[in-house]
């Protein structure tokens, strides 16, 4: 794994658990994730293995001081739906793309500060209506649809690491 290996040559000693959640918790890119690695080498003692709870707590620090993106809810919302980052922004309709981009949409409502606009935009070229009926339409079908319920915690809690 990357993340480990990485870390080996920086002479930080990861639990196989907190490295998993450190690469399932970052960008979906190697620089970012070698990026964030550093960034968490710095923080701590080279000597003793890091365990989970410290990546954990390493994770809430680092996501309080900055929101999620547009770019990262749409990247764990595709990897979540087992999609990719272009299918979510294409003009597809398949039933599983239409919950999957409400499910972002949602997410971006709640998590961003970005106007219906702007997500749209980001999504495809979308008009700021249908962002607004999609996010309308999944809250309401996540009263009733407990995996869509499942869904958006999930992915709120990882976003958030709250």
């Amino acid at each position: 794994m990357i993340v480990e290996n990485v870390a080996a040559a920086r002479g930080l000693r990861l639990s196989r658990p907190a490295a998993y959640l450190l690469a399932d918790s970052v960008a979906s890119n190697v620089p970012g994730l070698v990026g964030t690695l550093f960034e968490f080498a710095s923080a701590h003692d080279q000597g003793a293995e890091l365990d989970v709870s410290q990546v954990r707590g390493f994770l809430m620090q680092r996501s309080a001081a900055e929101p999620p993106t547009l770019r990262s809810i749409a990247t764990h919302t595709a990897k979540y739906f087992d999609l990719t980052l272009a299918d979510l922004k294409s003009p597809l309709r398949r039933q599983a793309l239409v919950a999957a981009r409400g499910v972002a949409f949602v997410l971006a409502r709640q998590l961003t500060d970005k106007s219906l606009d702007q997500i749209g935009a980001y999504f495809g070229g979308r008009d700021h209506t249908t962002v607004l009926h999609s996010c309308r339409r999944t809250e309401k079908l996540s009263k009733q649809d407990a995996m869509l319920r499942k869904a958006l915690a999930d992915l709120k809690r990882l976003l958030t690491l709250s």
